[in-house]
C-alpha cells in the first residue's frame, strides 16, 4: 500500500534524500533486479496536488561519470494529468534547468517520465546518451522532449 502524502514541499526533499541513500542499491550500481524492485516501496508515493491523486516515483542512479535522476508521474484515477501539474512536480523534484521528458502509455494511463543528468559535483550536464527529440518550452520552462519510440521501457 502506498503512503498517502499531502504536502509536496515536504515530500520532494524527503524522497530526494532517500533517493540519495538508495543509490548503492539502484541499477546500475546494484545489478540485482530483486533488490532494486524490493526497494520500490521507498521510491513511490501517492500525493494530492491541485485536486489530483497522483502517483510519483523518484529514483537517482549513479552511472559512474554522471548521476541520472528520474521522476515518473501519473494520475491514479484518470488517464492523464494537466501539463501544468506535471511540470510543477518536475520543478519541485528536479528544478527548472536541464529537464528532459518522455511520455508513454501503460495500462491506459499516460506516464510522464522526467529526467535530469548531473556530474558528481551536482553540475548539470547534457544528456549522456543520444536521444531523438526536440527542445520545447512551457510557460517559460525549457525541456527536451524525447521521442517515446526511442526509449526502451521494461
Amino acid at each position: 500500500m502506498l503512503r498517502k502524502e499531502k504536502n509536496l514541499d515536504e515530500v520532494a526533499p524527503n524522497m530526494k534524500s532517500l533517493g540519495n541513500m538508495l543509490i548503492p542499491y539502484t541499477y546500475p550500481r546494484s545489478l540485482s533486479s530483486i533488490i532494486d524492485t524490493d526497494l520500490d516501496i521507498f521510491r513511490e508515493r501517492e500525493i494530492y496536488v491541485d485536486g489530483y491523486s497522483i502517483i510519483i516515483y523518484y529514483q537517482k542512479s549513479d552511472y559512474g561519470h554522471y548521476f541520472l535522476e528520474t521522476l515518473q508521474v501519473y494520475n491514479k484515477i484518470g488517464p492523464f494529468l494537466p501539463f501544468s501539474v506535471v511540470l510543477k512536480l518536475a520543478m519541485k523534484f528536479l528544478g527548472t534547468d536541464g529537464l528532459s521528458l518522455v511520455e508513454l502509455f501503460k495500462s491506459d494511463r499516460k506516464i510522464y517520465c522526467w529526467s535530469l543528468a548531473t556530474d558528481h559535483y551536482g553540475k548539470l550536464i547534457d544528456l549522456p546518451y543520444d536521444a531523438d527529440g526536440e527542445n520545447c518550452s512551457y510557460e517559460g520552462i525549457p525541456y527536451f522532449y524525447i521521442n517515446p519510440s526511442y526509449v526502451n521501457f521494461y
